[in-house]
């Protein structure tokens, strides 16, 4: 159902259909609902996850469903791909500009650089022996990417094999300027 979902969602996206609500919500609850949700998987493979929000963040102006959505597919390929025992951050801040950026940061294996450029396309997955074991189907990433997309933010990654990945969901300012005063 899960992998149904996902194929009707990237369709839906690029066929330019897929409609979000955006609302003002706490990004800190979300991070936390993200964490909850993983809780079982993390405690199976003993994996150290921690939540990092930046103080006094701002609501953000999106649509809560595609942000968890969008949160637990990182966190999820974070999982999947780091080790037993190693460590998973999902951090959260405001930079320079003022637009909000989440990091989903670990320290698995990593992915070679001339794999990047090919992993938001929809049912890519880098051919490695990491992917055979965690499988999956390649839309995961394809359907982050056009999510934030539809919020006027990015998605990208940084990775280095032998020291983990720093997958990024950035929000321009205009969806993270709400101050919990305003809203309120």
């Amino acid at each position: 159902l899960s992998l149904i979902n996902d194929l009707l969602d990237v369709a839906k996206i690029e066929a330019g259909k897929m409609e979000i609500d955006p609302r003002p919500l706490d990004p800190l609850a979300v991070m936390e609902a993200v964490g909850r949700l993983m809780a079982s998987r993390f405690a199976v493979r003993q994996q150290n996850f921690t939540i990092v929000p930046a103080p006094d963040l701002p609501l953000l102006v999106a649509d809560e469903r595609a942000v968890k959505q969008m949160l637990l597919n990182l966190v999820s390929n974070a999982a999947k791909f780091t080790p037993p025992g190693g460590n998973i951050a999902l951090i959260c801040g405001v930079g320079r500009d003022g637009g909000m950026e989440f990091c989903v940061d670990d320290d698995g294996p990593g992915i070679a650089p001339e794999k990047l450029a090919r992993i938001f396309q929809p049912f890519s997955q880098i051919d490695n022996r990491f992917d055979r074991e965690a499988g999956g189907t390649g839309l995961g990433l394809a359907l982050v990417q056009g999510l934030v997309q539809l919020h006027g933010g990015t998605a990208r990654l940084e990775s280095r094999p032998g020291h983990g990945t720093r997958a990024y969901l950035y929000f321009p300012s205009t969806l993270a300027a709400a101050s919990r005063r305003e809203i309120a």
